[in-house]
């Protein structure tokens, strides 16, 4: 955003303050230009949340050039914020990112009175693979599984919480529907044969879920892991519920 000092109603300076109430420095960048003598001005553009400044009247290279140095700014901001929040493998968003995503999801869900899951997936055998194929063959996995996440739950926040456990908050309109995509999506998996170097991988997978919980993110996620660990007890390739086991 560009702004002047001189403007009816509200100055640029009083509009920068506003602006800053509700846009950060990453999400948007404000440059402040004028043409009044006092010396300062460049300093309150900047206190009160602008990003660069501009004396009139300017040189229009220079102007140009201001925009597109905020502009790379943001750009690199965004890069940054994209890799300290995304798993480099799968390009699913990391626990980090899930936990900041979901917690606010999950408590509108709560107020909604929302039908909705948490759930957790882990990789049967994932070392297996890893030593039988190799670990190339084992990330080739990972990658071919989060597009099947995407496909089959991808209206839902997805993470890659770490290694080869995944995880989903999911709403639905009844409890059913929800434990039907999932179960859906643990039989694609344990029935589609992975090719890779000449080879074709078989795999399943287990799932540990929540429903409609109003506890914290924090909470349902380690019943969800116990409900995991159940289903991994339990003969692998199966979903178990949390206030079931």
């Amino acid at each position: 955003m560009i702004t002047d000092l001189e403007m009816p109603v509200m100055d640029g300076i009083t509009l920068c303050n506003e602006i800053r109430k509700k846009y950060s420095r990453e999400q948007l960048a404000i440059i402040g230009i004028s043409g009044a003598i006092n010396g300062t001005h460049s300093a309150r553009f900047i206190k009160n949340g602008a990003d660069d400044f501009l004396r009139k009247p300017f040189c229009l290279e220079e102007f140009y050039c201001r925009i597109t140095q905020n502009i790379d700014n943001l750009n690199n901001i965004e890069k940054i914020q994209h890799a300290a929040n995304t798993d480099y493998l799968t390009e699913l968003p990391n626990r980090r990112a899930f936990f900041t995503n979901a917690e606010p999801c999950v408590q509108q869900y709560i107020k909604d009175k929302a039908t909705y899951c948490v759930a957790i997936f882990d990789i049967d055998f994932f070392k297996k693979v890893n030593d039988v194929h190799g670990h190339d063959a084992g990330d080739h996995i990972l990658k071919v599984f989060a597009l099947y996440l995407r496909k089959h739950l991808g209206t839902g926040l997805l993470s890659r919480l770490g290694g080869e456990e995944f995880s989903v908050v999911l709403s639905g309109t009844d409890k059913k529907e929800l434990y039907t995509k999932l179960d859906q999506f643990r039989e694609n998996v344990a029935s589609s044969a992975v090719s890779y170097a000449n080879t074709e991988i078989n795999y399943s997978v287990s799932i540990g879920v929540v429903f409609n919980s109003t506890k914290t993110l924090t909470q349902q996620m380690i019943e969800a892991d116990a409900a995991l660990y159940f289903a991994k007890e339990n003969g692998r390739n199966r979903i178990a519920v949390a206030d079931k086991i």
